[in-house]
């Protein structure tokens, strides 16, 4: 179980980014892989003009990419999620691993982008203390 009672699944993108860090970045079709380069570029200014939700009739092929060592798709990804169904476990997970990814790359603007996303949610929830 996560922190919001939601079950954790098995989906190789849903934690942190472990063997990304160690620099072995996963093998994938050149499509995918052209597709979370295009997402990675797009989500500053998507997250910032507060426009993820233009990617909802994507939502189902967004969120079964594998976004290990995507952290800016990851984020992005997770603020469609949220689109679809706010408060869903999965958009809390990719958010936090987007988080942490960009603290261990040292990605200031990362990491205030995730800290914006996360403390708008909580808000969202009146989790105020968290």
């Amino acid at each position: 179980m996560d922190s919001n009672g939601g079950r954790r699944d098995s989906h190789p993108s849903a934690d942190y980014d472990s063997h990304h860090s160690l620099g072995q970045a996963p093998m994938r079709p050149p499509r995918e892989q052209a597709l979370l380069d295009e997402l990675d570029e797009l989500a500053p200014e998507l997250l910032a003009s507060g426009r993820p939700s233009r990617l909802l009739d994507r939502h189902g092929e967004l969120t079964a990419l594998d976004l290990r060592g995507h952290p800016w798709a990851r984020l992005l990804v997770a603020c469609v999620a949220w689109d679809a169904k706010p408060a869903t476990p999965l958009a809390w997970r990719h958010a936090r691993a987007a988080h942490q990814a960009f603290i261990c790359k040292a990605d200031g603007r990362g990491e205030a982008f995730a800290c914006f996303v996360l403390g708008c949610w909580m808000l969202t929830e009146g989790r105020l203390t968290e």
